[in-house]
C-alpha cells in the first residue's frame, strides 16, 4: 500500500514538473493541443512570447491579455477554434482574412514605459494653457504608436481667458523613444 501511494506521490509531482496539464490559453478557450500549437506558433509569429491573464469579454471567443508587457490584447477565436485576429490598442497584428496573415508585429506598437509619455504629453498641454496650475487631466487618456512616433489623446478641465473652467481635448505628437514634443493640438 505504501507503494502504491509513494508511486501515486512521484507520477503527481512528474505531471507537475512536466507540465503535461493544460495551459491557460486551453483552457480557457477550449482548444486542443493541436490548436494550442498552432495559435503559440501565431502568437510567436507576431512577437508575442506570453499571454497571460485570459479574460473571455462579452462577444463570443474574444479573450484578452489583461497583465505584463501584453496587457489589452485582445484576439478572436474561429468557431474552430483557430485564430481569426490578434490586435494591439486597434492595431491589427494577425487576420486570417488577409492574404499575408502577420500584418504587423507587437514591437511596433509597443510604447516602453508607456506613462512616461502621457506626463510628457501633459507637460506640453501645460505649457500652452493661459492658466496651467488650473489644469485637471481626465484619465480617459489613449496612447498610440507608429513607427517612431507617440500619440497621445485625452481631455482636460481648465480655467480660460474669462475664468470659467471648460473641458476639452487635446492630442500631443511626440518622437519614439526620446519624447521629444512634435505637435500639440487643444481643441
Amino acid at each position: 500500500m505504501k507503494r502504491i501511494f509513494m508511486v501515486f506521490i512521484l507520477a503527481t509531482m512528474m505531471l507537475a514538473i512536466t507540465g503535461c496539464g493544460s495551459s491557460e490559453l486551453a483552457s480557457k478557450t477550449g482548444m486542443n493541443s493541436q490548436q494550442e500549437k498552432a495559435a503559440i506558433e501565431i502568437f510567436k509569429s507576431v512577437g508575442i512570447s506570453k499571454a497571460e491573464d485570459l479574460s473571455p469579454r462579452k462577444e463570443k471567443d474574444i479573450y484578452i491579455v489583461g497583465s505584463g508587457k501584453f496587457d489589452g490584447l485582445i484576439f478572436k477565436l474561429k468557431e474552430d477554434k483557430n485564430i481569426d485576429f490578434i490586435k494591439y490598442k486597434r492595431n491589427f497584428l494577425y487576420s486570417s482574412l488577409f492574404p499575408q496573415k502577420v500584418v504587423a508585429k507587437f514591437e511596433d506598437f509597443y510604447i516602453e514605459n508607456e506613462a512616461s509619455y502621457v506626463v510628457a504629453a501633459r507637460d506640453a498641454v501645460r505649457a500652452r494653457l493661459r492658466s496651467p496650475k488650473s489644469a485637471d487631466f481626465n484619465w480617459d487618456h489613449f496612447v498610440t504608436r507608429k513607427d517612431n512616433i507617440v500619440t497621445v489623446k485625452g481631455t482636460l478641465e481648465a480655467t480660460n481667458a474669462f475664468n470659467a473652467k471648460i473641458k476639452t481635448s487635446y492630442f500631443v505628437t511626440l518622437s519614439y523613444p526620446d519624447k521629444n514634443v512634435l505637435k500639440v493640438l487643444i481643441n
